[in-house]
């Protein structure tokens, strides 16, 4: 079998260390443009739709962020305006203002026998005596309300409802031993809305509301 020779054996060592360099170069060529720099090229997008979906998470958390701030500010806000409506209410709240009586009653250990409430009335200034709408003028609500127990805890009951978010004014007390009748008034802002109430026990609101 004859020998099949590349003519290499004719090469100086000088030319054979070239020619070696020569091919080591094109296979790192041809590695570098058909795997390297495909990966690379695959690498550098993949690093730019991470950065952007940091960016666009970094935007949502900021939003997040936006939302909680406005709802800490909508509650802290809805929270006053419940406290005002709550003060001088907009509408007659004959189950809320019966339901706060009656707490108020338990926490004093006294007992409630019996509440009258009148109609709502235009409230009228006797130093003014001119004719306002009941759109425009403020409303009274008269209250009558029959106790028994102590007459010093009915007098922190009083002293609690003096001191409680309504508006309201003692027109009169009146004690006979255990009994004590007290005539009240609440005063709100007029208004042609109509609110519904619900209350877990059922009782608040059915009281004898008008004589």
């Amino acid at each position: 079998m004859k020998n099949i020779s590349l003519g290499l054996d004719k090469l100086s060592h000088k030319e054979k260390i070239l020619l070696l360099t020569v091919g080591i170069l094109a296979v790192f060529f041809v590695y570098y443009n058909y795997f390297i720099l495909p990966t690379t090229d695959k690498l550098t997008l993949l690093e730019s739709e991470v950065e952007t979906l940091r960016n666009q998470n970094l935007s949502y958390e900021n939003i997040e962020g936006n939302i909680v701030i406005k709802e800490k500010e909508y509650n802290e806000l809805k929270n006053r305006y419940d406290e005002s409506a709550k003060a001088l209410p907009k509408v007659d709240r004959y189950p809320e203002l019966s339901k706060d009586l009656n707490e108020l009653v338990n926490k004093n250990s006294i007992l409630l026998a019996n509440i009258t409430m009148l109609k709502g009335q235009v409230y009228q200034q006797e130093q003014n005596p001119q004719e306002i709408t009941t759109t425009e003028a403020l409303n009274t609500q008269q209250v009558t309300l029959s106790l028994r127990g102590q007459f010093t805890s009915i007098l922190n009951f009083v002293n609690d409802l003096e001191n409680g978010v309504r508006v309201c004014e003692i027109n009169s007390i009146s004690s006979l031993k255990d009994d004590t009748t007290i005539q009240v008034t609440f005063y709100y802002a007029p208004g042609d809305m109509e609110e519904s109430y619900y209350f877990n026990s059922g009782t608040y609101g059915k009281d004898n509301m008008f004589n």
